[in-house]
């Protein structure tokens, strides 16, 4: 379980939540290349403060939600135009969520990315996550 997690919150660092605004059209190729490779963890990430991880964790929970429910919508859309729609509104939603705790999406992913460069606080944030599901 905690590898599903921990593949969760690497790809939010690695993807900002921005990029789901971005849709190619299927029947042009993609011109844009692939993004660089995340950088190596160092020795020393800068740690994330502990009230910080626990905020990081209810919105991380709360976001997944919003993912979840929103992909009920998705797999109903019955052209492109509707999925692109949906996806901006998961999009707004998912922005929402971040900001009624009163955070930033940038401060969210800043914080998803130092989490990833710490695994001892990933591995904290993960059990934090799996606590918060369960109750």
């Amino acid at each position: 379980m905690k590898t599903r997690f921990i593949a969760a919150i690497s790809a939010l660092a690695m993807a900002p939540l921005l990029a789901f605004a971005q849709t190619t059209q299927p029947s042009q190729p993609q011109t844009t290349p692939p993004p660089p490779p995340a950088p190596a963890p160092s020795p020393q990430a800068e740690r994330v403060k502990e009230a910080d991880l626990a905020k990081f964790a209810r919105i991380y929970v709360d976001v997944q939600q919003t993912r979840e429910e929103m992909s009920v919508e998705m797999s109903q859309a019955q052209t492109q135009e509707e999925a692109r729609e949906v996806q901006l509104k998961m999009q707004e939603e998912i922005e929402r969520t971040i900001q009624d705790h009163g955070w930033t999406v940038d401060k969210y992913n800043q914080t998803a990315t130092m989490i990833n460069a710490n695994p001892d606080q990933r591995d904290e944030v993960l059990d934090m996550v799996s606590s918060l599901r369960q109750s």
